[in-house]
């Protein structure tokens, strides 16, 4: 296996753990990422990155493109070269590691879990929320602990069973922002990101019909979320 680089393997650590499988078929280990095809340029993008893989269109999953490998000789060596990077329990029964913003791992989860919301409440106030979600209720305090002030800000979604971080406070939403343009998105979030970004720079200056402006980039925010 090529030398790697190594932003783009803590980001593919995060971004597996997001929204890979590893699992045995035939007694043999098999890697497979699932995107919306519209998204399938950041499986391309693991595979030029990796060197090796597969991008397959399956016929009976409309709208679906997966990265996948099966060939150990390429797989053992990357599974060795990752494994001590985990920071979920989704593949490792030891302790995983904490997350940490001093490499691209979060980039990679958020990319593949990640969710930015503007919320228009009732009496016009507006917040910009970004979300976490995921099974795994540990990963998500570990991400907590790295934000300011979050304080009721994990709760349990008991008709999905999935654990919900969310956080919409100015301090912890700089420091995501601060955080992200180090180590940015690769997916189509980052187009997300882009629009949500326009919306705390309009909000952070308040100019006139800035909240028009954010209902605008509301509408349009959604639209590339529901693809």
């Amino acid at each position: 296996m090529k030398k790697l680089d190594q932003d783009f393997v803590y980001w593919f650590v995060g971004f597996l753990e997001g929204d890979g499988s590893l699992f045995l078929n035939k007694d043999s280990l098999n890697l497979d990422i699932t995107q919306h095809s519209q998204d399938a340029q950041v499986l391309y993008l693991i595979k030029t990155n990796l060197g090796f893989g597969k991008i397959v269109f399956p016929k009976d999953r409309p709208n679906i493109a997966m990265f996948v490998v099966y060939n150990p000789k390429n797989l053992t060596p990357l599974i060795n070269l990752i494994e001590s990077k985990f920071c979920t329990q989704r593949f490792i029964q030891k302790p995983p590691v904490k997350p940490t913003l001093e490499n691209s791992w979060l980039s990679g989860f958020i990319d593949a879990e990640g969710c930015f919301r503007i919320k228009i409440e009732q009496d016009g106030n507006i917040k910009l929320i970004f979300e976490l979600s995921q099974k795994e209720e540990l990963v998500l305090k570990n991400i907590k602990e790295l934000f300011p002030n979050l304080k009721g800000n994990l709760r349990h979604d008991l008709t999905r069973d999935i654990w919900i971080l969310s956080f919409s406070q100015k301090e912890s939403r700089k420091q995501l922002i601060k955080y992200l343009a180090r180590f940015p998105l690769k997916s189509h979030k980052n187009v997300v990101l882009q629009k949500w970004l326009k919306a705390h720079r309009i909000m952070e200056t308040k100019q006139e019909d800035w909240k028009i402006k954010i209902e605008k980039l509301s509408q349009d925010l959604n639209n590339w979320r529901n693809i």
